[in-house]
């Protein structure tokens, strides 16, 4: 692993190759959720086993989901906004900007409604 040579980011740590760490799995192993890595690891220990399922139910057209207790999960986050979701995930002010900025790509305000579900998506599919 390797960090950015940037004196602002120099905690945000990237993976490179094959072996690079998943966006999750930084956000909730590293300094950027302390005090709240907690609660966003535990939420993570039972998505990302079935990502690819949650990925293909996430974007499917309206149905019933096949696995209702991982989408249910999801959906529960998923539908706060963006701030919202990284000021109860995370205390820190990294954690916080590093979930906001993944948020962001939803094209919405990061206080409408649903904009949370863009950063977890991000969070859960991204690899650094």
């Amino acid at each position: 692993m390797k960090k950015l040579d940037l004196p602002e980011a120099d905690a945000f740590v990237v993976g490179s190759g094959p072996n690079g760490l998943s966006a999750a799995v930084a956000l909730a192993h590293s300094g950027h959720g302390a005090g709240g890595a907690g609660r966003y690891r535990r939420f993570l220990e039972a998505l990302l086993p079935n990502r690819d399922d949650l990925f293909a139910e996430v974007l499917a057209p309206a149905h019933l989901p096949k696995r209702a207790l991982a989408f249910a999960r999801f959906g529960s986050w998923g539908l706060r906004s963006g701030r919202s979701a990284a000021e109860a995930l995370f205390s820190s002010e990294r954690g916080r900007a590093l979930f906001a900025g993944l948020s962001a790509h939803s094209m919405l305000r990061l206080d409408a409604p649903m904009s949370a579900a863009a950063g977890l998506l991000g969070a859960i599919g991204s690899r650094w």
